[in-house]
């Protein structure tokens, strides 16, 4: 300033500015001290930690080293996340229910890998909780009816999953434009994929995708005949086109197969072998059943090579190592 005193700036800001270059250097001074400790053999990666640590009798008797451990403790405790899955194994209460659950995430790890998950919109209408108990963050699975959970692709195309989503008659849909088109009032599948031609918005989808989970001992063709008959008429009220086109069973009994090619097909049946060519129409309906079972040979899933197929066919945009795979199923 003129008068020889301090400016505004010199006042306020500089002594923030100098203080900050300080701890800048203390940093750095750090950061090369801890590499240098990385480098030492005591020093090396290893897991990231799921249970805390006991501590040992060498903490326990140093005042210091008890007083670091019991700060790791504590911001251990408080920040952990933890999958709270004791309520879901209460609803557990037969076989076929927890193979039914086990499909619809398996499905869901599927389009995890092919797709991008899409954040936002109404959290309540989706399994997956975020519970805070005790100032700890609790992950909780729940699965209810009509609950969604949507997926995009590379050109932000909706794909969505919805677990035993209600389709309704036209009479009962409350103004949505697709559903029932038979005589029946209400169709409650185990898992729908629905693929809509955008983001989705007020559209219909273009096509879905109906996997029913059947726990039983009856055959490929008898599955195969049930879920035909129960899924094949949902479709748009206002032009009568079907849009449940692709109708599967998932069921843990191996096929008979008469397709071997692709390798996959000989865990499926369908009722249009048309399905295993190239050049197949996507606007025709295909009815079958695959076998859907964790650890199946070889680490390789059917169910993954099939969800990948008809997406890829029904012009959705795979991420590019699931293209590469979904072509090589040809």
């Amino acid at each position: 300033m003129p008068d020889g005193s301090k400016s505004w700036w010199e006042q306020e800001d500089l002594p923030r500015i100098q203080q900050l270059e300080l701890l800048r250097e203390k940093l750095m001074t750090v950061d090369r001290t801890l590499e240098l400790l990385k480098r030492g053999w005591l020093v090396h990666d290893t897991r990231v930690l799921s249970n805390m640590p006991e501590a040992t009798p060498l903490v326990r008797s140093h005042r210091g080293y008890r007083t670091v451990f019991e700060l790791i403790r504590l911001h251990f405790s408080t920040f952990r996340v933890q999958l709270d899955d004791y309520h879901l194994l209460l609803q557990a209460k037969s076989i076929p229910l927890l193979y039914e659950w086990w499909c619809l995430l398996e499905v869901l790890h599927i389009l995890h890998k092919i797709l991008e998950l899409k954040v936002g919109g109404d959290d309540r209408t989706r399994p997956f909780r975020r519970l805070i108990s005790d100032g700890r963050d609790r992950f909780v699975i729940q699965f209810e009816g009509n609950q969604t959970i949507d997926f995009v692709d590379q050109t932000q195309r909706l794909v969505r999953v919805r677990y035993e989503p209600e389709y309704r008659s036209i009479r009962d849909s409350g103004g949505l434009g697709f559903g029932l088109l038979g005589g029946a009032s209400l169709r409650t599948p185990d898992i729908a994929i629905e693929i809509y031609p955008d983001e989705g918005g007020l559209s219909v989808p273009s096509l879905i995708v109906v996997l029913d989970a059947k726990y039983s001992t009856s055959d490929h063709e008898r599955k195969l005949e049930i879920v035909r008959g129960t899924y094949s008429k949902i479709g748009v009220f206002s032009t009568g086109q079907e849009i449940s086109r692709q109708i599967w069973a998932l069921t843990p009994a191996a096929a008979s197969p008469d397709v071997t090619k692709p390798w996959w097909a000989s865990y499926c049946t369908v009722d249009n072998n048309g399905f295993w060519f190239e050049n197949f129409d996507m606007s025709n309906t295909v009815a079958g059943a695959i076998q859907a079972k964790p650890n199946q040979p070889g680490g390789r899933s059917p169910l993954e090579m099939l969800i990948r197929l008809i997406l890829q066919r029904a012009g959705v945009e795979l991420n590019d190592e699931a293209k590469e795979l979904a072509q090589g199923v040809r």
